[in-house]
């Protein structure tokens, strides 16, 4: 062979290596989210059996556009997992969650050029207010009433990554037991497109106190992707990882996928 045919064929390979970039430019920040993960599980210590339970959590959301700063937000999850007990076996977890909730766009103050941004798929500051029903339907003396309501906000920190966060104050009702707990989340996300749909992984971290214990008892992590099918229709699935200091099980592992609806 000689090297002008070798370098024609190069070239060609590199061509074709350069088009399988084009046309998959997620694989690279694909890989790079899993090795975040990996990490991030071999950090956390593994627990005692005794104290651990796995979930998974399939979730239905609707979200119903109102006008141009109010929606109507509908929640349905049913929870299933398993508490391990090295000397009773497993044993079966089952939980259930309906929610209704009002989302109010507020006015941006000190920023007044994003008053004229797309306010559905573009909130930077906006309050939710909504009850939520947790607890096994045909058990309703053992479930939780709650009403909640949050403080959420969406910022650009750069050209490619946005800063979350969150602040919740939760009313709650546990089996005729009244008790408030108060939430912080910091977050961040990073959307971009590829293969013609918006996807935008993201990570994130919560604090919450518990007046039931007066400290901050319960810590959640949390990673996943939120991927756009269509207009009307996007999922999530993502992993979650939970530490109870005052309650059991101390630690709790889930799974979930969340699909999305708008109208």
């Amino acid at each position: 062979m000689d090297i002008h045919t070798r370098f024609t064929q190069m070239n060609y390979t590199g061509s074709k290596y350069r088009r399988l970039q084009a046309i998959f430019p997620a694989c690279a920040r694909a890989q790079s989210w899993m090795a975040i993960f990996f990490v991030v599980s071999l950090c956390v210590d593994s627990p005692a059996a005794a104290e651990t339970r796995e979930e998974v959590v399939p979730e239905f959301d609707a979200f119903f556009k109102m006008d141009d700063r109010t929606r109507l937000f509908l929640k349905g999850a049913a929870t299933r997992g398993e508490d391990a007990d090295l000397s009773r076996g497993s044993d079966q977890y089952k939980s259930n969650e309906a929610a209704v909730s009002l989302d109010f766009t507020l006015q941006p103050i000190l920023r007044a050029r994003l008053a004229d941004e797309d306010w559905e798929h573009n909130r930077y500051f906006w309050m939710r207010v909504g009850y939520h029903y947790l607890g096994k339907f045909y058990d309703s003396e053992k479930a939780e009433n709650r009403g909640s309501v949050e403080l959420d906000t969406r910022q650009p920190v750069s050209d490619n990554f946005w800063f979350t966060g969150r602040l919740k104050w939760d009313l709650r009702d546990i089996a005729g037991e009244n008790a408030k707990r108060y939430g912080v989340r910091l977050g961040v996300e990073r959307p971009f497109s590829a293969g013609g749909r918006a996807l935008v992984p993201y990570a994130h971290a919560e604090v919450l106190y518990d007046t039931r214990y007066d400290t901050w008892n319960q810590q959640i992590y949390q990673t996943g992707i939120d991927i756009g099918l269509n207009n009307r229709w996007r999922v999530e699935p993502y992993f979650q990882y939970q530490e109870n200091t005052q309650s059991e099980p101390a630690h709790v592992y889930a799974i979930g996928l969340i699909i999305k609806y708008y109208h």
